[in-house]
């Protein structure tokens, strides 16, 4: 029985699908997306370059990472990431990414950038196909490392726990973000 969705009805008159558009428009709904991958500025400012061709090019990578991939030899080297290995590179996968469009054509895209005041703002950038491209391509370079950190993190941090003593204990904190677990339950005030 949802009792929170009949309280609501019967005491407020609001059907729980109508809640949603009671929010403030800055509130947004979490989605398993947002609990699942990181939503830094690498990945965000590739994702939404990607996201702004899609229209264009729907061949296009859904994902940052599936489009790093087509670029690199392999995620688990260092000096791949950084681009030092000969045969990995961002040219030649984006080329033919890009054939046969025509990269005059207009598109738009959104990108956080930090301004004056160092406060970060998600921008609307208007360029042509050639701009988003070539934004796309100087991303891709510092989120190869970024990527390639992540997953060192990630393996070091899997080992640590493998290896643990009895004796030992492990404090992950992550201050990045604060998570309400359930958004549709009653909150405190």
């Amino acid at each position: 029985m949802n009792f929170h969705g009949n309280w609501n009805m019967e005491f407020l008159g609001i059907p729980s699908s109508s809640k949603s558009c009671l929010h403030p428009r800055q509130v947004m709904l979490m989605s398993l997306h947002d609990q699942e991958v990181c939503m830094c500025k690498y990945y965000e400012n590739v994702n939404m370059i990607l996201d702004g061709l899609k229209n264009i090019l729907p061949e296009v990578p859904k994902y940052s990472e599936d489009l790093l991939i087509q670029t690199v030899c392999t995620l688990n080297q260092a000096k791949r990431m950084d681009r030092e290995c000969q045969a990995c590179g961002i040219a030649k996968p984006l080329d033919e990414l890009f054939e046969g469009i025509d990269e005059n054509t207009a598109t738009s895209y959104f990108q956080w950038e930090t301004c004056e005041d160092g406060r970060v703002r998600k921008q609307k950038i208007e360029g042509t196909i050639a701009d988003a491209k070539e934004d796309l391509r100087e991303q891709l370079q510092p989120f190869g490392r970024y990527v390639y950190n992540i997953k060192r993190q990630y393996a070091e941090l899997k080992y640590l726990k493998e290896s643990l003593q009895l004796s030992e204990v492990i404090i992950h904190e992550d201050f990045a973000e604060i998570l309400l677990p359930i958004q549709e339950q009653i909150q405190p005030s």
